[in-house]
């Protein structure tokens, strides 16, 4: 996977004010943003955009994050997911997606600093600006 210039981001959240917040503070010349407000629109989006990275919120209408990034990883495995959620800390949370094989350091609780975020998105190798 390419981290340069042309790196493709999938942001999907409900909740309009997170997903420009998440798009606001990840945006930079050296990557291609496509954004999505449900888990079933993450999916579809995914099958054209081909994202290398996915930050995602969890629990949404249609489909949840968790769902989404399962469907997902069968048509692009190779994609690396981020999540947020309120949810973070809850241990009928945690056991469901370390159960579906996520890593809980790529996990953000919501309410969440643009830091945190930034330093994550970096760690899980996201060209942050």
């Amino acid at each position: 996977m390419s981290t340069g210039p042309h790196t493709k981001l999938l942001v999907v959240d409900d909740e309009p004010i997170i997903v420009e917040f998440l798009v606001t503070s990840l945006s930079s010349g050296r990557c291609k943003i496509e954004v999505a407000f449900d888990g079933a629109e993450a999916i579809e989006k995914a099958r054209v955009f081909r994202p290398e990275f996915v930050l995602t919120g969890q629990v949404m209408p249609k489909i949840g994050g968790l769902e989404a990034a399962v469907e997902i990883l069968r048509f692009l495995p190779q994609c690396k997911f981020v999540f947020v959620t309120s949810n973070a800390n809850e241990a009928w949370f945690l056991a469901e997606y370390t159960e579906k094989g996520f890593d809980p350091q790529f996990l953000l609780s919501k309410p969440f600093q643009r830091a945190h975020l930034l330093a994550v998105m970096a760690q899980r190798g996201f060209p942050v600006p």
